[in-house]
């Protein structure tokens, strides 16, 4: 659905990434801690919705269909579309991830390490 309404308004958008993980989440954490690079996360394994597989991360694409992670007006389209479907944008938040979405049914991530399971009606 995000996808088509996006391509309603000829904004075009990669999913870079969905589910993580603990691994890789840990191995993400540990970028710009005890790894070389800019942080990108402030979430260890268990701590992101990535791990559940209620999170995904996007870049628009250019006229050409390259990456472009400078276009902020394509970011806030996709975050706005996103938004009116029910998912949660990481550019609304502090810590801003534009590339960021997540969808969690209401669940905190206590919820989901405690094995609390996504509901099946929605």
């Amino acid at each position: 659905m995000l996808l088509e309404r996006c391509l309603a308004v000829h904004v075009y958008v990669l999913i870079t990434q969905t589910k993580r993980t603990m691994d890789e989440q840990n191995a993400l954490y540990s970028q710009g801690r005890s790894q070389p690079g800019k942080i990108v996360t402030k979430a260890k394994g268990g701590e992101s919705y990535h791990n559940y597989g209620l999170a995904l991360d996007f870049v628009p694409l250019d006229q050409n269909g390259h990456a472009d992670w400078t276009d902020m007006d394509a970011f806030i389209t996709i975050g706005n579309i996103a938004k009116e479907i029910g998912f949660e944008w990481g550019g609304d938040w502090k810590f801003t991830d534009l590339p960021h979405l997540q969808y969690t049914f209401g669940l905190t991530i206590a919820d989901l390490k405690s094995g609390k399971e996504i509901p099946t009606n929605k």
